[in-house]
């Protein structure tokens, strides 16, 4: 049995998602009566860093639960945190350990901008890491995802380099289709499953027009080519190094015999993961490539007019990686970074 549980980035866990995790702790410890059911628990994180997403942040004061609409929730898990009493402050920045006079400068100003306190000097210096358009264009040959704030933002970017590397490469822009059912429920109680109703032409072709970050970052078609910048999107196999964020480059795919509408349907697609934690050797591929295979998932998709429509979505689980949010690009360490 586990003696200690550590939790990473605690700064975007809310005071919900703190209940939440308290409460299945304790459930399946079988200890209501103390906190995490008993359980020494390890957190990390920086408030200096970006907020949980939608949700209540664990600094929030006690009177500003009251009015949310899961206060209980909130003030419950408010009061698990305020339980910490045993802190240590970790002071040295061990990414940014060399001693060159740009990178003290650098570290200096993250260190100020993690209290409001940038000096004309930061300033000064920051302006010149601006790109100008010629060395963007050549951060982007270099496949340097550029890191934005927003979704559509990130899709947008995406679409228009995805156009220009296939042009520049002499290739032609591959589009594949997901396969999209209409989840239904069946049974009652512990017997409920899902099975899957059919949709539409029209509803296929609605769901097809949407963005990845209407569609849960699930991509509705996939652009693909040679030697396409990806991303993964989900935890596949964590020992090869398929992990939810990992970059690579597309070598190949496998295609579907059949189609849908005459759309065609991707069966594999071959990355040749960036930065692997250890070389990976896969019979019959050559060393760091993984086969990304479509899977099945229940998705919330948001159409242009503000609808949602909940669907089963089977697709490869990859997005195109010329563009990332800020939030996607936490923890990465990139020999250069673009932000918009």
């Amino acid at each position: 049995t586990a003696d200690f549980i550590f939790i990473d980035e605690v700064s975007m866990i809310g005071c919900e998602a703190l209940f939440q995790i308290g409460s299945a702790i304790s459930s399946a410890k079988g200890e209501s009566s103390k906190a995490f059911g008993g359980m020494n628990m390890i957190f990390a994180g920086d408030f200096a860093q970006l907020t949980p997403v939608l949700a209540t942040p664990l600094y929030a004061k006690f009177s500003d639960l009251v009015a949310k609409k899961s206060a209980q929730e909130c003030i419950v898990g408010k009061m698990l945190w305020e339980q910490v009493r045993s802190i240590v402050i970790l002071k040295k920045n061990m990414r940014q350990s060399t001693i060159s006079k740009d990178d003290e400068k650098l570290r200096q100003a993250l260190e100020n901008m993690r209290y409001k306190s940038c000096t004309q000097q930061d300033l000064q210096f920051l302006h010149t890491l601006h790109v100008s358009r010629k060395r963007l264009a050549t951060c982007m040959t270099r496949r340097s995802a550029i890191i934005t704030p927003l979704n559509v933002e990130r899709d947008t970017i995406n679409e228009v380099c995805a156009y220009k590397f296939a042009q520049e490469s002499n290739q032609r822009l591959e589009s594949f289709f997901s396969i999209d059912s209409l989840p239904k429920k069946s049974g009652a109680g512990k017997h409920k499953k899902e099975i899957h109703g059919q949709l539409s032409v029209k509803e296929r072709q609605l769901l097809w027009n949407l963005p990845s970050s209407n569609t849960e970052k699930i991509p509705s078609v996939l652009y693909i080519c040679y030697g396409l910048p990806v991303i993964l999107r989900t935890n596949d196999a964590t020992s090869l190094g398929m992990t939810n964020g990992a970059e690579g480059l597309v070598i190949g795919w496998d295609v579907e015999p059949r189609t849908l509408f005459d759309r065609k349907i991707l069966r594999t697609v071959y990355v040749k993961l960036s930065r692997p934690v250890r070389q990976i050797r896969l019979p019959d591929l050559p060393t760091n490539v993984v086969p990304v295979t479509r899977r099945s998932e229940t998705i919330t998709c948001r159409h242009q007019n503000g609808t949602f429509r909940r669907i089963c979505r089977n697709q490869i689980p990859l997005n195109l990686n010329f563009a990332m949010t800020d939030y996607a690009s936490q923890g990465k360490s990139r020999e250069i970074n673009v932000v918009s």
